[in-house]
């Protein structure tokens, strides 16, 4: 239909297309600008009941919960927790109010909502979601294969990356991919390629599958954000790992120096990933560690030599940076959560929606 209303609704979905795009492409700022346009676009007109030609109900309020959860889920990739929390409250308590709790899109604001709390840190709040999640996608019935439910699945998942405990994390994604037994297609595109997933199979002992993952990770990275981005220089220190966990020492060097360098950059590309900072740090923490373990089996070898690298001073100086970042970034934390009175908002909401 015509008129104004009906141009800024579609203006509203155009901006959030344009958002996942720029987002997807690791563009985070970008994608914030689109996002915050589609909201606004949408925002007015959730009251103005628009009807289609025939009469029906034009879904404005839904649209814009989509909107608000895509912008809290970027927030993460810039590094805004507080405000991504507050939006995704939004969104929830919005889909709460138009379909109650079992529904697929209260299920599924609801999960975007726990990839939150997980990336603050609150491992134990993250997985009671995440365990909700399952519990309403179970109840109204949702295929096995719903990606509201793997999304869930995975968050569990991570929930044990995150204490360090590499087989139950394992037996976590195992989980997810049963759930797409009938769909292999399906799993290789959302999760084949995944750097947790092929992270936690080295960890937890399955290189060569690891190994395997890790590789596709690069090739997607690569195409999608270019060689020198700091999600292919993570994805290529997973399969340095996998190699000196091959015993392969000469082949993780290689890849290493190709993907260390990045790493040990403290920038704002490293913001433009399709997780927040908790799981990035993770990740790179275990990177380095490899990359210092692997310096300590080729020291006094010809290895050594052919890297042109000291070994030794090579590991203390990676652990010196990353140590001042560690740093720098809690004093940071700490100056963010005493400063934003945003915190209140999000402290109050949480007891009124436990």
């Amino acid at each position: 239909g015509g008129g104004p209303q009906f141009q800024a609704f579609y203006r509203g979905i155009i901006q959030r297309a344009q958002g996942n795009v720029l987002s997807m492409r690791g563009k985070p700022g970008q994608a914030e600008t689109s996002y915050a346009a589609s909201v606004a676009s949408l925002d007015p007109l959730v009251e103005a009941g628009l009807k289609d030609p025939n009469g029906r109900p034009v879904p404005v309020q839904t649209t814009r919960d989509y909107a608000l959860s895509d912008r809290a889920i970027n927030m993460l990739r810039l590094d805004r927790p507080i405000e991504a929390e507050i939006m995704a409250r939004q969104a929830l308590t919005s889909r709460l109010s138009e379909q109650g709790t079992y529904s697929a899109e209260t299920a599924n604001t609801l999960q975007r909502l726990g990839m939150i709390i997980a990336e603050e840190g609150r491992t134990d709040d993250a997985v009671l979601i995440a365990k909700a999640v399952l519990e309403i996608m179970d109840k109204i019935g949702a295929s096995g294969a719903s990606m509201v439910g793997a999304q869930a699945q995975a968050t569990l998942a991570r929930a044990f990356m995150v204490k360090g405990k590499w087989k139950e994390a394992q037996a976590g994604f195992a989980a997810v991919q049963a759930r797409f037994a009938d769909d292999k297609e399906l799993w290789n595109r959302r999760f084949g390629a995944d750097p947790d997933v092929a992270l936690t199979a080295i960890k937890s002992g399955n290189v060569p599958e690891g190994r395997a993952l890790a590789e596709r990770a690069v090739a997607r990275a690569t195409q999608r954000l270019g060689p020198r981005h700091y999600g292919t220089a993570e994805a290529l220190g997973i399969q340095a790992m996998g190699a000196s966990a091959a015993g392969e020492p000469k082949a993780a060097m290689e890849l290493f120096a190709r993907a260390v360098p990045t790493l040990l950059q403290r920038s704002r590309q490293s913001q433009d990933e399709s997780t927040g900072r908790a799981m990035r740090d993770l990740r790179r923490q275990a990177i380095l560690q490899a990359y210092i373990d692997t310096l300590m089996t080729i020291s006094g070898t010809p290895l050594e030599q052919e890297t042109k690298l000291n070994a030794a001073d090579e590991a203390f100086r990676v652990a010196d940076i990353v140590r001042g970042q560690a740093v720098q970034a809690r004093e940071e934390d700490q100056h963010a959560i005493g400063g934003d009175e945003a915190g209140l908002v999000v402290g109050t909401e949480r007891e009124g929606i436990r």
